[in-house]
């Protein structure tokens, strides 16, 4: 375990505002607080908020609210620990544990992913060095040349080349980069695997090599380590199965603790930084698309890793950039792929573009015709809807009924997931032009399979909702002016459970550490909502001075006080009346309460 004094530590340290623009740009500024759209929802307003005066964050939308750390491994998707360290290392704060055991025992799974992409890294550099130097990766190379890759994009990349037989399994002792990894941890990470005609512990004497006589196209993670592999075969190395099946041409690392194909992208971590200056991204099909583009000057390029591109993928590039133009391939297949990634950057909030290049792969055009025919390809590319009905209305005059009922089906599929409320209306508008079908239809029958999707907050309305009642005044300054706190007895807020257990969890938790994101974590709705508006309502504080607050908080026990007397007032009331009227016991200590209570509000009222 982490010792408290460093997590406190690093917590003071940290700042939140440029922690979160360095996965989000386009900051800005609203008063003492900072706003953006938020990464984890789908909005048009940005109802992110930044409390750099907490060092918290708060979505108004989905409710997301974190602190730097819960925020770094929300958004990198790593645990607690990971984030941490990661933190620690840019603020230079020491992470100390309180003891061995401890520390074992609950940085078990960092400890491993630490080190399966350390020997996953190391793994990278060693089929890199073979493809650079091995006489039996001549081929390797020849075929690379043959597909217009340069060696600045081979060292650029870091491709490999894993030789025939079982090179890794066989030779891992004796390979300086691999000498200290077992079998098992060599097999947790993907590279080897062991024979499946054995069983028992028989099994791991017959280990083999996962990737044989292939190219190798490591799969790096944000902060530039190697997490997986990609692989192509070579053309000659195509021999067929003993049971006559042909080997795929590509496979990819199986799922391990830190390789999942739908959470990464394959050219990101060398792509990420042009695709945020520029703001937007291609999307490709192929490794080679990738390296060629790259290569050849469009350095915005990524590649989901040979499966269906996700809704995880895309809510990472959408924290890069602010456009997305898909580039797959001129077929069905490629059609049907395109409509399955718009589905996935639709669904965050994204309106994707389609760059359409007849009959060749991206990585064969850009050699053939040059990077500014592609640059204009690119900047010609239609609508999704457009690229689908230009496809399949391919040397017909116009679609019959049944055609047009099938390609409204897909688009409707599509519509489905659209939570943008004017991208849903031009989608629907074109999807009337295209198709010639009445947007009254669309809408019907889009309305048939809707889902419900949470609306984007007007945070300002949210943090202006104001008049506060004296009770959330008092706890407004309780917040912003935690000194105060002691002078405060638990007794004012004792008619009001809900502003009683907040005030209970100031005094407990942000008193001692003065840690907003303590007392959030703490709280329930409807408590942590009023805590969390009342955090990021600033705008007051600069106009009360120490003389101020102390009449302020007077005036607020004499109101709260009132509201309290007026309370019982109305709880006493009815049973006073009872009484009166013999309908109950009569109870004279209640009935002095009660005269008691109207002297004070005819008082109050002069």
């Amino acid at each position: 375990m982490i010792k408290p004094e460093c997590i406190k530590k690093l917590k003071e340290v940290v700042d939140i505002v440029e922690v979160v623009s360095e996965y989000i740009p386009n900051i800005k500024r609203v008063g003492k607080n900072y706003f953006v759209l938020c990464p984890f929802h789908s909005e048009k307003t940005p109802s992110f908020s930044i409390s750099p005066h907490h060092n918290f964050v708060h979505c108004f939308g989905c409710k997301y609210t974190a602190d730097a750390i819960k925020f770094v491994q929300d958004i990198e998707h790593i645990n607690y620990y990971e984030a941490v360290e990661k933190l620690a290392k840019k603020y230079n704060v020491q992470i100390e544990y309180v003891d061995e055991e401890q520390q074992k025992i609950l940085k078990e799974k960092y400890d491993e992913a630490q080190l399966l992409t350390e020997l996953l890294t190391n793994v990278a550099e060693v089929y890199h060095e073979i493809l650079l130097n091995s006489e039996d990766a001549a081929e390797a190379r020849r075929y690379l040349i043959s597909r217009g890759v340069k060696q600045e994009t081979v060292v650029k990349f870091k491709l490999g080349y894993a030789p025939d037989g079982d090179f890794i399994s066989k030779n891992y002792k004796s390979i300086p980069k691999l000498a200290k990894y077992d079998l098992i941890t060599l097999y947790k990470a993907g590279i080897i695997n062991f024979s499946s005609k054995h069983s028992g512990i028989e099994k791991y004497d017959y280990p083999y090599d996962y990737f044989k006589g292939r190219i190798i196209f490591p799969v790096f993670n944000l902060v530039g380590k190697v997490v997986g592999f990609g692989s192509r075969i070579i053309p000659s190395k195509k021999v067929f199965y003993s049971d006559g099946n042909e080997p795929p041409v590509y496979i990819n690392s199986p799922e391990t603790p830190v390789f999942h194909k739908g959470n990464v992208l394959y050219g990101l971590f060398q792509s990420k930084e042009f695709i945020a200056k520029e703001k937007s991204v291609c999307v490709v099909e192929g490794y080679m698309d990738v390296l060629i583009m790259f290569q050849e000057g469009i350095k915005t390029v990524v590649a989901p890793l040979g499966t269906a591109f996700s809704e995880q993928q895309a809510k990472i590039l959408k924290r890069f950039c602010e456009k997305i133009y898909l580039l797959f391939d001129p077929d069905e297949a490629g059609v049907e792929a395109t409509l399955s990634a718009a589905k996935s950057i639709f669904s965050v909030g994204m309106y994707p573009q389609v760059v359409q290049i007849e009959q060749k792969d991206p990585d064969e055009y850009i050699l053939q015709y040059g990077i500014d025919q592609l640059k204009n390809l690119i900047t010609n590319s239609v609508s999704v809807v457009k690229h689908v009905v230009q496809y399949y209305s391919k040397n017909k005059p116009q679609f019959s009924v049944t055609e047009k009922i099938s390609l409204l089906n897909k688009f409707i599929d599509m519509l489905n997931v659209v939570s943008n409320p004017v991208i849903k209306s031009e989608l629907i508008k074109e999807i009337s032009t295209e198709l010639k079908i009445d947007e009254g239809v669309i809408r019907s029958e889009q309305r048939k399979y809707n889902k419900v999707y949470a609306k984007s907050v007007d945070v300002q309305n949210v943090i202006s909702n104001k008049p506060y009642t004296s009770e959330e005044e008092l706890l407004w300054i309780c917040i912003h002016y935690p000194e105060v706190i002691n002078e405060i007895d638990d007794e004012i807020f004792s008619h009001n459970n809900i502003y009683l257990e907040i005030f209970k969890t100031l005094k407990t938790c942000f008193l001692s550490s003065k840690d907003i994101n303590e007392v959030v974590s703490q709280l329930q709705p409807p408590a942590k909502d009023i805590v969390i508006r009342l955090v990021f309502d600033t705008d007051r504080k600069i106009k009360i001075t120490p003389s101020s607050l102390e009449k302020k908080i007077k005036e607020l026990f004499t109101e709260i006080y009132k509201i309290k007397i007026k309370k019982r007032y109305l709880e006493l009331k009815p049973i006073v009346e009872e009484m009166l009227q013999e309908k109950v016991v009569y109870n004279p200590q209640i009935i002095n309460e009660f005269k008691q209570i109207v002297e004070t509000l005819k008082l109050a009222r002069r």
